[in-house]
């Protein structure tokens, strides 16, 4: 039988690194809060377990209504699409964030250089002025 992922809430401490790992977003939550498995979406994969630091996630058994198991071919199929689908929108989760991190990098870096050019004015300045008393 196919596993899936279950988080026990009471020592989740909503890290997100969970949410970062799984392939599917099948886990859904925000920092500071609480997360929780999407049961259709978890694919049973493991990749949550060893992300979580507090080791609050647990694999069980999936229900039977979600097994691919007991599903028929056609079923099959189609849950191999869509779960196809939730790893793409995933990894473009995960390009949509790295492209964000990069900018606001850059953005950063571009403020840092802006501050040291006004540091360097003002130290000259006083540099100046103290050297001409």
């Amino acid at each position: 039988m196919t596993t899936q992922a279950i988080i026990r809430t009471q020592d989740c401490i909503g890290c997100t690194q969970c949410i970062d790992a799984c392939p599917t977003n099948a886990i859904i939550g925000a920092p500071q809060f609480l997360h929780s498995i999407i049961e259709q979406d978890c694919i049973g994969c493991e990749r949550c377990v060893p992300a979580c630091p507090v080791d609050c996630i647990d694999l069980a058994p999936m229900s039977a209504h979600y097994d691919p198991e007991q599903l028929t071919d056609t079923a099959k199929i189609e849950r191999s699409h869509y779960i196809r689908a939730l790893v793409h929108t995933h990894k473009e989760r995960l390009e949509r964030i790295r492209i964000q991190q990069n900018q606001n990098f850059a953005h950063s870096k571009n403020i840092s250089a802006t501050r040291k050019a006004y540091l360097d004015v003002l130290f000259n300045k006083t540099n100046t002025n103290s050297t001409s008393k």
